[in-house]
C-alpha cells in the first residue's frame, strides 16, 4: 500500500538556462546551488525520526518541527527554481526541484495523518521513495558535476 501525493512537478521549460556549459559555469552554478539549497541546513536530524518521537509521545511539538522542515524543504525547492542553470545540466535541476517538493509534500501528507494509523502505513512507504528520489537526485547531479571536471 502506497499513497501517491500530489504537486504541482516543476518543468523544463520552467527553468531559466544560460547556453554556456563550461566548468567554469558549472562552478558557479554548483556555488548558486549551494546558496538556495541552505535552508536545508537548519534541518537537524532525520524526519522520520522526528515522525517517530511523534508516534512514541504524540507531542504535537514534533509535528511543529517536521512542519517546519517540510517548509524548508518548499523554500529550497521554491529558491532552486530561482537559479539559472548550464542548459547540460538541466534534467538534473529539474529533478532536484522535484524530489525537494515531492518530499515536503510527503513531509506534510504525513503531518496530516499522524493520527490514522492506516494513512500512515501507506505514507512511510511515500516517504521512503520520496526519499530516495531526493538522493538520487543529488547523485545524478554530482555524477554531472564529476564529469565536467577538466
Amino acid at each position: 500500500m502506497q499513497v501517491q501525493v500530489s504537486f504541482t512537478p516543476y518543468k523544463e521549460s520552467d527553468v531559466k538556462t544560460d547556453a554556456d556549459t563550461s566548468y567554469k559555469r558549472m562552478l558557479v552554478y554548483r556555488s548558486d546551488l549551494r546558496t538556495a539549497l541552505a535552508p536545508l541546513l537548519e534541518n537537524a536530524g532525520s524526519e522520520l525520526d522526528i515522525f517517530a518521537r511523534y508516534i512514541d509521545t504524540h507531542d504535537k511539538n514534533n509535528l511543529k518541527v517536521l512542519g517546519e522542515a517540510a517548509g524548508r524543504y518548499k523554500k529550497a525547492a521554491a529558491s532552486t527554481a530561482q537559479v539559472t542553470v548550464p542548459e547540460d545540466a538541466l534534467s538534473y535541476h529539474v529533478g532536484i526541484e522535484n524530489a525537494l517538493l515531492q518530499f515536503a509534500v510527503t513531509l506534510e501528507s504525513l503531518i496530516k495523518n499522524a493520527d490514522d494509523p492506516m494513512a500512515t502505513l501507506a505514507l512511510l512507504r511515500t516517504y521512503n521513495n520520496a526519499e530516495k528520489y531526493v538522493f538520487t537526485s543529488f547523485d545524478a547531479l554530482a555524477s554531472y558535476q564529476k564529469r565536467k571536471m577538466p
